[in-house]
């Protein structure tokens, strides 16, 4: 499932959650790589979110590109839980660190479709009181300051800025 899931390969990814469905394995998102692998302890959501576009790509290849991240964001969320979301790799980071260090802004309302405020809150708190503000960090000192396009600070700013009304909201 992370090898379809990092080449955004949305048909497998679909039946990989059809099978794990009929078999009532409904936390199949959960599972996490090997801590002695690299990445360590990632799971297929956070592979899907560490990809970021190619400078190359067109705007109709951008596009699908973003639609086939959504696609298989969307499939591998159906089935994991709060855990698999509170996972935390080998260097700490969660897919919410992931989220806002590649300015997937896209993404957000495919998760707060799935998940409350206040459970997004509390995964961010689950077991790592430092999450949520490690991910601001992240993106306030170390992303915007290597930016190479302006646009992108403008995302990274409306990213921080969701995180933080979510915070509020719950």
């Amino acid at each position: 499932m992370h090898h379809a899931a990092r080449n955004l390969k949305v048909k497998v990814a679909r039946k990989i959650v059809a099978i794990a469905k009929d078999r009532g394995q409904w936390n199949l998102g959960d599972v996490c790589t090997y801590n002695n692998k690299s990445p360590g302890h990632w799971t297929a959501l956070m592979c899907v979110l560490d990809l970021s576009p190619s400078r190359n790509l067109t705007g109709e290849e951008f596009d699908e590109w973003q639609y086939r991240m959504k696609e298989v964001a969307t499939e591998l969320l159906r089935v994991m839980t709060l855990d698999g979301m509170a996972a935390r790799a080998t260097s700490g980071s969660t897919c919410w660190h992931s989220i806002a260090s590649r300015a997937h802004l896209f993404l957000i309302p495919i998760f707060t479709r799935v998940f409350s405020a206040s459970e997004i809150k509390g995964v961010l708190n689950h077991k790592n009181a430092k999450a949520c503000r490690l991910a601001l960090c992240e993106l306030s000192e170390c992303q915007c300051f290597h930016s190479w396009y302006v646009i992108l600070l403008v995302k990274y700013a409306a990213v921080i800025y969701r995180f933080s009304f979510m915070i509020m909201e719950a």
